[in-house]
């Protein structure tokens, strides 16, 4: 009996254990029917996201579109307003003493050669009578003694003297070459008053940065027939010069190069001569006879051929007291 009772558990529990197992297998089978569904539900959603992600790729290729054809007009613009920046502001750049003293003796090269080209041969005449009263007045006051360096075989250097003299009065006895006579007046009363009241640092900026500003409309080709090719390399470098912040200066003084000087002797009504006596230095000066150098200590100077440029402060417009010889004056000296 006792075996027949422990049979009858086991099938109850072989029952429970198939009911639960049926039970199971329809849960199975009831979430397999709901598989399909919930896969379609993914693929409708999968999609739509498809669709979504091309939308946004259409605009995002739109929008990329855009700011490449920006890019690129900005490409231009900027490119443009680096060659305008480029070429405006060449001249103003910080030039360094070899460009002026290559500049400055080329020039002076030049009029030697369109000295002797025209003329001025040596042994020849200065006929002074010929002379238009201006220029015969220049040569007698500025050259007093060229009656005795044309006797002594110095007649280019007295023409060349000449020409130089009235190059520099020409174009460095404004503040900046090309302005008019009253743009002249104010600005040499302008940096008058600054030097009252400012440190020639400041100064020297504001003169550079003003001259920046002037000068396109001043970069002309000049109309004048006489030495055109050296008088348009004279106008270059005197802008040049006035345009960098450290202070260049044609010395011995024609007419003065320095603005606030030239404002002052506006002031005196005085003008100075170059041919004031002048003592030999051999820092500042080359002798032009061939004498020897070393022997001309305490020599009077006969005649500036060709003057020099002379730089004070350095390229950041500071240490202004600080002078530097960039090109020696040509001269020629008394040595009887």
């Amino acid at each position: 009996m006792e075996d027949i009772e422990l049979y009858k558990l086991d099938v109850a529990g072989f029952k429970k254990d198939i009911a639960r197992r049926d039970t199971l297998l329809a849960e199975q089978a009831h979430a397999l029917k709901s598989y399909p569904e919930e896969i379609e539900a993914l693929r409708a959603s999968h999609s739509r996201l498809l669709a979504e992600i091309s939308r946004c790729r259409t605009e995002a290729n739109g929008i990329v579109a855009e700011r490449d054809k920006e890019i690129q007009r900005l490409e231009k613009v900027v490119g443009g307003l680096k060659h305008s920046i480029s070429t405006n502001t060449r001249i103003e750049e910080a030039v360094g003493d070899e460009v002026f003293r290559e500049m400055w003796s080329r020039i002076g090269w030049e009029v030697m050669n369109w000295c002797l080209a025209n003329g001025a041969a040596k042994g020849g005449v200065i006929n002074v009578e010929s002379l238009r009263d201006d220029v015969r007045k220049e040569l007698e006051t500025g050259i007093p003694e060229y009656e005795k360096l044309i006797l002594g075989g110095h007649r280019v250097h007295v023409v060349q003297a000449l020409l130089a003299r009235l190059l520099i009065r020409e174009i460095f006895s404004d503040w900046c070459f090309g302005i008019t006579e009253e743009q002249n007046s104010v600005l040499c009363a302008l940096e008058k008053e600054f030097t009252r009241s400012s440190l020639q640092p400041a100064i020297n900026t504001w003169r550079s940065s003003t001259s920046i500003l002037l000068r396109t409309s001043l970069l002309t080709t000049p109309t004048t027939t006489i030495l055109p090719g050296i008088v348009e390399q004279t106008i270059r470098l005197s802008l040049h010069m006035q345009t960098q912040r450290a202070q260049f200066r044609i010395f011995p003084s024609l007419s003065s190069s320095s603005p606030a000087a030239a404002a002052q002797e506006q002031d005196n009504g005085d003008e100075l001569d170059i041919e004031e006596e002048m003592i030999w230095n051999s820092e500042d000066m080359e002798e032009l006879s061939g004498e020897d150098e070393s022997e001309l200590e305490g020599a009077k100077v006969l005649i500036v051929a060709w003057p020099g440029i002379e730089k004070w402060g350095d390229e950041m417009g500071e240490c202004c007291h600080i002078r530097n010889c960039v090109v020696r004056a040509r001269v020629v000296c008394d040595v009887d």
